[in-house]
């Protein structure tokens, strides 16, 4: 294994085809992977982490100290056509999936996450902007914030947290969980299902429900006594779907006159 040390100072570091270990330290440096599975560690500075071909794990930030445990600028992390692992530590960093089978993680700050061609796995932390998904079957997990999550092509599963999100599925059959809050959810093309907990406040609203195609599935003590009635938000028509004993409700934007059981599927 090749190990290659940055310095304090800004540095471009490249990788050999093997197994690489390579550190940033401070400073805001180039750092590829090339060939071989990689560790790449940015360090403390606004770093460029470049995968390369390997299954490689990226790291925008390492250890410092105990109060600092991650580096805490922006870094860039682009995974290469490996199955990749980037952890983008603290501050505000944009992360890209490559070819692979990728987990990206946006950890702590305000991260924009692209997953890339292959099934991926995208976990973001505190207040994350953007996610989105590329193709094939994505999960995407957003963390605490008002996230904005895309799944684009394939059958994704995306998992809101708490916070107002705005969460688009794309192409295919996904699944839609905004999680905790008031979530805006269109589901795209694709039978479609739109998760929600009776217990968890919000009003939620469903831009493109398609009755017969897409269904509302309901979890908690109080999801069998559900209601529907025709309502108005915004000057859109529309259906408000709830339940009794629960905080939260749900505003299905242009779907007219449907019944429980159609909603429900």
């Amino acid at each position: 294994m090749a190990i290659l040390i940055g310095t304090t100072a800004a540095d471009s570091l490249t990788g050999t085809m093997g197994p690489d270990l390579i550190k940033g330290l401070a400073g805001d440096d180039v750092l590829i992977g090339r060939g071989g599975p990689d560790t790449v560690w940015g360090g403390e500075g606004g770093n460029l982490l470049v995968g390369g071909a390997g299954d490689d794990v990226l790291y925008g930030g390492f250890p410092t100290s105990p109060f600092m445990p991650f580096g805490n600028l922006g870094d860039t992390l682009r995974a290469g056509a490996g199955d990749d692992r980037a952890d983008g530590g603290a501050g505000n960093d944009l992360i890209f999936g490559g070819v692979g089978n990728d987990t990206l993680l946006g950890a702590i700050g305000g991260d924009t996450v692209h997953g890339g061609a292959g099934d991926d796995y995208l976990i973001g932390g505190v207040n994350d902007i953007r996610f989105s998904g590329v193709s094939d079957d994505d999960l995407l997990t957003s963390g605490a914030g008002n996230d904005i999550i895309l799944g684009n092509r394939g059958d994704d599963t995306i998992r809101g947290g708490p916070g107002d999100d705005s969460i688009e599925g794309g192409l295919g059959d996904d699944l839609l969980d905004g999680g905790a809050g008031s979530d805006l959810l269109a589901g795209g093309e694709g039978a479609d299902t739109f998760l929600f907990r009776t217990w968890q406040r919000g009003e939620n609203v469903i831009a493109d429900f398609e009755v017969g195609v897409d269904r509302v599935v309901l979890l908690g003590p109080t999801a069998g006594e559900a209601w529907v009635m025709a309502d108005e938000l915004d000057g859109v028509a529309g259906t408000r779907l709830g339940w009794s004993g629960g905080p939260g409700q749900v505003f299905l934007a242009g779907v007219a006159d449907a019944t429980l059981e159609q909603l429900l599927g």
